[in-house]
Protein backbone atom coordinates (compact mmCIF):
# COMPACT_ATOMS: atom_id res chain seq x y z
CA UNK A 1 0.00 0.00 0.00
CA UNK A 2 3.41 2.58 1.33
CA UNK A 3 4.66 1.62 -2.16
CA UNK A 4 1.58 2.05 -4.70
CA UNK A 5 0.74 5.45 -2.89
CA UNK A 6 4.63 6.31 -3.11
CA UNK A 7 4.53 5.15 -7.12
CA UNK A 8 1.00 7.67 -7.12
CA UNK A 9 3.54 10.51 -5.74
CA UNK A 10 6.65 9.93 -7.97
CA UNK A 11 4.74 9.84 -11.03
CA UNK A 12 2.84 13.62 -10.45
CA UNK A 13 6.16 14.43 -9.37
CA UNK A 14 7.84 13.50 -12.75
CA UNK A 15 4.94 14.97 -14.17
CA UNK A 16 5.50 18.75 -12.58
CA UNK A 17 9.00 18.29 -13.60
CA UNK A 18 7.67 17.81 -17.99
CA UNK A 19 5.71 20.23 -17.03
CA UNK A 20 8.23 22.89 -15.40
CA UNK A 21 10.73 22.36 -17.68
CA UNK A 22 8.42 22.59 -21.48
CA UNK A 23 7.45 25.60 -20.08
CA UNK A 24 9.31 29.04 -20.55
CA UNK A 25 8.52 32.91 -19.53
CA UNK A 26 6.77 32.93 -23.35
CA UNK A 27 4.95 29.95 -23.46
CA UNK A 28 3.61 27.28 -21.67
CA UNK A 29 4.47 23.89 -21.90
CA UNK A 30 2.87 20.06 -21.01
CA UNK A 31 3.14 17.73 -18.85
CA UNK A 32 4.04 14.16 -19.79
CA UNK A 33 2.22 11.73 -17.82
CA UNK A 34 2.95 8.73 -19.35
CA UNK A 35 6.77 9.40 -19.67
CA UNK A 36 6.42 9.77 -15.79
CA UNK A 37 4.92 6.64 -15.90
CA UNK A 38 7.37 5.18 -16.95
CA UNK A 39 9.85 6.87 -15.11
CA UNK A 40 7.93 6.09 -12.00
CA UNK A 41 7.17 2.58 -12.60
CA UNK A 42 10.77 1.31 -14.18
CA UNK A 43 13.44 4.04 -14.04
CA UNK A 44 13.11 4.96 -10.22
CA UNK A 45 11.13 2.10 -9.29
CA UNK A 46 13.95 0.59 -6.90
CA UNK A 47 14.05 4.37 -5.48
CA UNK A 48 10.73 4.11 -4.73
CA UNK A 49 10.54 1.03 -2.87
CA UNK A 50 13.55 1.70 -0.84
CA UNK A 51 12.13 4.75 0.25
CA UNK A 52 8.55 2.48 0.95
CA UNK A 53 10.52 0.23 2.85
CA UNK A 54 11.72 2.60 5.40
CA UNK A 55 8.01 3.92 5.94
CA UNK A 56 6.79 0.30 6.01
CA UNK A 57 9.54 -0.52 8.98
CA UNK A 58 8.76 2.33 10.68
CA UNK A 59 5.24 1.63 10.88
CA UNK A 60 5.17 -2.05 11.64
CA UNK A 61 7.05 -0.89 14.73
CA UNK A 62 5.03 1.92 15.58
CA UNK A 63 2.11 -0.74 14.98
CA UNK A 64 3.90 -3.55 17.70
CA UNK A 65 4.83 -0.04 20.27
CA UNK A 66 0.98 0.82 20.19
CA UNK A 67 -0.08 -3.28 20.90
CA UNK A 68 2.80 -3.23 23.49
CA UNK A 69 1.56 -0.15 24.99
CA UNK A 70 -2.30 -1.12 24.53
CA UNK A 71 -1.34 -4.34 26.59
CA UNK A 72 0.40 -3.17 29.42
CA UNK A 73 -0.16 0.89 29.09
CA UNK A 74 4.04 1.10 29.78
CA UNK A 75 5.62 4.56 29.92
CA UNK A 76 8.55 3.43 28.36
CA UNK A 77 6.31 1.71 25.15
CA UNK A 78 4.63 5.72 25.41
CA UNK A 79 8.45 7.64 25.30
CA UNK A 80 9.31 5.35 22.19
CA UNK A 81 6.00 5.94 20.36
CA UNK A 82 6.74 9.96 20.48
CA UNK A 83 9.97 9.55 19.25
CA UNK A 84 9.07 6.90 16.69
CA UNK A 85 5.79 9.68 15.48
CA UNK A 86 9.43 12.25 15.47
CA UNK A 87 11.13 9.66 13.33
CA UNK A 88 8.69 8.94 11.02
CA UNK A 89 7.85 12.73 10.38
CA UNK A 90 11.38 13.45 9.27
CA UNK A 91 11.74 10.00 7.16
CA UNK A 92 8.54 11.17 5.71
CA UNK A 93 9.83 14.55 4.67
CA UNK A 94 13.19 13.06 3.47
CA UNK A 95 11.14 10.40 1.39
CA UNK A 96 8.99 13.72 -0.34
CA UNK A 97 11.99 16.09 -1.05
CA UNK A 98 14.56 13.05 -2.35
CA UNK A 99 11.33 12.13 -4.09
CA UNK A 100 11.01 15.45 -5.54
CA UNK A 101 14.61 16.02 -6.30
CA UNK A 102 15.01 12.34 -8.65
CA UNK A 103 11.96 13.39 -10.55
CA UNK A 104 14.76 16.24 -11.80
CA UNK A 105 17.77 15.30 -11.56
CA UNK A 106 17.32 11.23 -12.16
CA UNK A 107 19.41 10.33 -9.19
CA UNK A 108 20.40 7.56 -6.92
CA UNK A 109 17.26 8.12 -3.87
CA UNK A 110 20.07 8.71 -1.25
CA UNK A 111 22.00 11.26 -3.80
CA UNK A 112 18.21 13.15 -4.57
CA UNK A 113 17.84 13.15 -0.64
CA UNK A 114 21.07 15.22 0.05
CA UNK A 115 20.45 17.50 -2.77
CA UNK A 116 17.22 18.30 -2.13
CA UNK A 117 17.97 18.77 1.19
CA UNK A 118 20.39 21.28 0.14
CA UNK A 119 18.41 22.95 -2.37
CA UNK A 120 15.75 23.10 0.63
CA UNK A 121 18.18 25.05 2.76
CA UNK A 122 19.27 27.42 0.26
CA UNK A 123 15.40 28.68 -0.63
CA UNK A 124 14.31 28.08 2.67
CA UNK A 125 11.67 30.99 3.31
CA UNK A 126 10.48 30.74 -0.33
CA UNK A 127 9.59 26.97 0.23
CA UNK A 128 8.01 27.72 3.47
CA UNK A 129 5.83 30.32 2.56
CA UNK A 130 4.42 28.43 -1.05
CA UNK A 131 3.93 25.13 1.33
CA UNK A 132 2.17 27.04 3.99
CA UNK A 133 0.27 28.72 1.17
CA UNK A 134 -0.65 25.44 -0.83
CA UNK A 135 -1.71 24.30 2.97
CA UNK A 136 -4.11 26.76 3.08
CA UNK A 137 -5.59 26.70 -0.50
CA UNK A 138 -6.01 22.47 0.49
CA UNK A 139 -7.73 23.56 3.56
CA UNK A 140 -10.01 25.95 1.91
CA UNK A 141 -10.62 23.86 -0.89
CA UNK A 142 -11.71 20.94 1.57
CA UNK A 143 -14.15 23.77 3.76
CA UNK A 144 -15.45 25.16 0.16
CA UNK A 145 -16.40 21.38 -1.31
CA UNK A 146 -17.54 20.16 2.00
CA UNK A 147 -20.01 23.35 2.51
CA UNK A 148 -21.35 23.07 -0.74
CA UNK A 149 -22.38 19.61 -0.83
CA UNK A 150 -24.17 20.28 2.34
CA UNK A 151 -25.95 23.38 0.78
CA UNK A 152 -26.98 21.03 -2.01
CA UNK A 153 -28.33 18.22 0.04
CA UNK A 154 -30.30 21.22 2.05
CA UNK A 155 -31.35 22.55 -1.41
CA UNK A 156 -32.72 18.99 -2.97
CA UNK A 157 -34.30 17.67 0.44
CA UNK A 158 -36.49 20.66 1.25
CA UNK A 159 -37.10 22.69 -2.37
CA UNK A 160 -36.77 19.88 -5.52
CA UNK A 161 -37.61 16.50 -3.89
CA UNK A 162 -39.17 17.83 -0.69
CA UNK A 163 -37.89 14.91 1.90
CA UNK A 164 -36.96 16.98 4.20
CA UNK A 165 -40.06 16.44 6.58
CA UNK A 166 -39.65 12.72 6.27
CA UNK A 167 -36.26 12.47 7.90
CA UNK A 168 -36.61 13.13 11.80
CA UNK A 169 -32.76 13.33 12.48
CA UNK A 170 -30.42 15.68 9.92
CA UNK A 171 -26.77 15.06 11.40
CA UNK A 172 -26.51 11.50 10.38
CA UNK A 173 -27.23 12.01 6.35
CA UNK A 174 -25.02 15.04 6.90
CA UNK A 175 -22.33 13.45 8.91
CA UNK A 176 -22.56 11.01 5.66
CA UNK A 177 -22.31 13.94 3.35
CA UNK A 178 -19.33 15.02 4.87
CA UNK A 179 -17.38 12.35 5.22
CA UNK A 180 -17.83 11.11 1.62
CA UNK A 181 -17.05 14.34 0.65
CA UNK A 182 -13.62 14.85 3.01
CA UNK A 183 -12.59 11.13 1.45
CA UNK A 184 -13.15 12.38 -2.21
CA UNK A 185 -11.55 15.81 -1.72
CA UNK A 186 -8.50 13.76 -0.37
CA UNK A 187 -8.50 11.55 -2.99
CA UNK A 188 -8.17 14.64 -5.57
CA UNK A 189 -6.66 17.56 -3.63
CA UNK A 190 -4.25 14.81 -1.64
CA UNK A 191 -1.21 15.38 -4.23
CA UNK A 192 -1.51 19.06 -4.36
CA UNK A 193 0.81 19.87 -1.15
CA UNK A 194 3.50 16.92 -2.96
CA UNK A 195 2.98 18.90 -6.39
CA UNK A 196 4.22 22.43 -4.82
CA UNK A 197 7.12 20.92 -3.09
CA UNK A 198 8.11 19.15 -7.13
CA UNK A 199 7.20 22.54 -8.34
CA UNK A 200 9.67 24.23 -5.67
CA UNK A 201 12.49 21.54 -6.53
CA UNK A 202 12.60 22.11 -10.18
CA UNK A 203 13.10 26.13 -9.52
CA UNK A 204 15.54 25.39 -7.32
CA UNK A 205 17.28 23.42 -9.58
CA UNK A 206 16.34 25.71 -12.40
CA UNK A 207 18.01 28.71 -10.56
CA UNK A 208 21.26 26.80 -9.30
CA UNK A 209 21.96 25.96 -12.71
CA UNK A 210 21.31 29.13 -14.20
CA UNK A 211 24.15 31.81 -14.56
CA UNK A 212 22.59 34.51 -12.94
CA UNK A 213 20.55 32.90 -10.44
CA UNK A 214 17.10 33.31 -11.92
CA UNK A 215 14.56 31.10 -13.83
CA UNK A 216 15.04 30.11 -17.05
CA UNK A 217 12.21 27.58 -16.95
CA UNK A 218 8.66 27.72 -15.55
CA UNK A 219 5.37 28.99 -16.92
CA UNK A 220 4.82 32.36 -17.25
CA UNK A 221 2.48 33.10 -14.35
CA UNK A 222 6.36 32.61 -12.16
CA UNK A 223 8.13 34.95 -14.36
Amino acid sequence: MIYLKNQAVMTMMCSVSTYYFSSNANGEGSAQVLKAMYWSHFYHAGSVAFGSLIMAIITFVQALLESVQGESDNAAARCALCCLKCIEDIIEYINTIAYANMAVSGDSFCTSAWNGFIINLKHMTKFYFAQTLALMYVFIGFLFVTLANIMSHFVISHYITHTNELVTYQGLPTTIIVMFTLVTCGLFMGLFDEAVVATLQCMGVDRELSDDGQSKYGPPTMH
